[in-house]
């Protein structure tokens, strides 16, 4: 069985008044359940969307740490938030 990639545009966004990371993918249960477990998501009924806290330093804690992630995968996904932001802003 192959295994499905999926995919979620990460945008940074102002919303109303505060620094956020904008997802975007379709419609997904398995995705949807993995946002729900991030601390701080919100829906955006206008941007029709979920938006999280722009902060990496939560997110490291919540997210990788927490899960006892690899410190190779940690960087990785902080290099890629650099390289990132160093191309959209």
């Amino acid at each position: 069985m192959k295994e499905t990639i999926k995919t979620i545009v990460v945008e940074p966004v102002v919303h109303p008044d505060e620094r956020r990371l904008k997802l975007v993918f379709g419609y997904d249960d398995e995705l949807i359940a993995l946002v729900k477990g991030i601390e701080g998501r919100q829906w955006s009924a206008s941007m029709k969307c979920w938006h999280i806290p722009d902060d990496v330093i939560r997110f490291t804690q919540d997210h990788i740490l927490a899960n006892r992630l690899s410190h190779a995968y940690q960087n990785q996904f902080i290099n890629a938030l650099k390289l990132f932001f160093k191309h959209v802003l």
